[in-house]
């Protein structure tokens, strides 16, 4: 048998030949991805693989972890701490109550142990006393006020004041022949006073016997109209019922 004899290539040939070799070979200067892993968007999981002119890429968001739920006991523990009261402590003031009506209160509330004390002409104690005493006592231990001993001096005190614009704290004197009779104003037409047929009682102006010997009045506290009283001791006064 005659041996095929094959034309011999055309030099383009050996070239294009040639040439795909050299790609085929391997070369690491002529091939980038050489020594990377296969796989998506492998020729960016090295940072020295990454060509200069490529823009950097974002990171990817990690997966949001849905919130943990609650147990019911846990539940119940919050609602409890959201209800119990806090424990920080703050100064808080108590509230105050002013004015006439104000000082009333306090006058009873003083003069409330006051009551059913026995008449004792030149008394001065829970034992027995006098009217002028009284006055002195009650109006020291309510509102700090300093009087004289005797009726003949404390209506010289203070101001005068009209009957008809009578405060809360004011003198009130009766005047019977020669007796004198002193008592202190609480308000709606009542005062307090050490009687000498009752001992220590409340009584209204508009009695006969006071209406028909009433004499003068005195303030002797200052401005009735601009006293303070805190809320605590409002609470504690008692109630004209109870007099």
């Amino acid at each position: 048998m005659r041996p095929t004899r094959y034309p011999p290539p055309s030099p383009r040939l050996l070239v294009l030949l040639s040439f795909g070799a050299v790609l085929l070979s391997g070369c690491g200067a002529l091939n980038p991805l050489q020594g990377v892993e296969p796989g998506p968007d492998a020729a960016w999981s090295r940072p020295d693989a990454r060509p200069a002119h490529a823009a950097p890429v974002a990171a990817r968001p990690a997966p949001a972890t849905p919130p943990a739920r609650p147990s019911r006991r846990a539940g119940e523990a919050a609602e409890a701490e959201a209800a119990a009261p806090s424990r920080s402590v703050v100064s808080v003031e108590a509230p105050m109550l002013a004015g006439p009506a104000a000082l009333a209160l306090h006058l009873r509330a003083e003069g409330a142990g006051w009551l059913g004390t026995p008449y004792r002409f030149g008394g001065e104690t829970a034992a027995g006393i006098d009217c002028s005493a009284f006055t002195r006592a009650l109006l020291h231990e309510a509102v700090g006020v300093e009087l004289t001993r005797s009726t003949a001096t404390q209506v010289e005190e203070g101001v005068a004041v009209r009957k008809e614009d009578l405060l809360p704290g004011d003198l009130v004197f009766f005047r019977r022949r020669s007796t004198r009779h002193v008592g202190v104003y609480l308000g709606d037409g009542e005062f307090i006073h050490a009687s000498s047929s009752n001992g220590v009682i409340v009584s209204r102006l508009d009695e006969t016997y006071y209406e028909r010997h009433y004499w003068t009045a005195r303030r002797v506290v200052d401005d009735p109209r601009r006293f303070l009283l805190p809320g605590d001791l409002a609470s504690q006064a008692p109630g004209r019922s109870n007099w």
